[in-house]
């Protein structure tokens, strides 16, 4: 009998988590926006500046995070912390082309338990909805 593996559980990431919902605009509107102040504050939190490329930063909430990778109007991935964890997670975000709509997907590895996981589940799933609510006010 083999042994069952939690749901999300990686072989050797922790715990993991992916959150999409496509909308009813192109890439670079959805890109634009999910990187614009207003787009960061729903994701992140409230930074002064724009993100830096390969800079720790910090929101006035408490998050913290470091980008690694970006690749303009499609994806990046960057450390992520949130500020009661003591460990750090890794989070991509994607802007997927889909005909004339895209698909904003959050994946979030490298959590430490079942209950993490399902705490970020949560998360960005109201994200994902409240980033629905503003683009369809633009």
């Amino acid at each position: 009998m083999k042994d069952h593996k939690p749901i999300g559980q990686t072989k050797d990431a922790g715990f993991q988590i992916g959150v999409r919902k496509t909308f009813a605009v192109d890439r670079d509107k959805l890109w634009a926006f999910v990187l614009s102040k207003k787009g960061v504050e729903l994701w992140f939190g409230n930074v002064a500046t724009e993100l830096p490329y390969h800079q720790p930063f910090r929101s006035e909430e408490g998050m913290e995070g470091l980008i690694t990778t970006l690749q303009e109007g499609s994806h990046l991935r960057m450390k992520w912390k949130k500020p009661n964890w003591e460990h750090f997670s890794m989070l991509q975000i994607r802007v997927i082309p889909a005909g004339n709509k895209a698909t904003l997907s959050f994946h979030q590895d490298q959590l430490i338990s079942e209950s993490q996981r399902a705490e970020m589940k949560t998360h960005w799933a109201v994200v994902i909805d409240k980033v629905g609510d503003r683009i369809a006010s633009l």
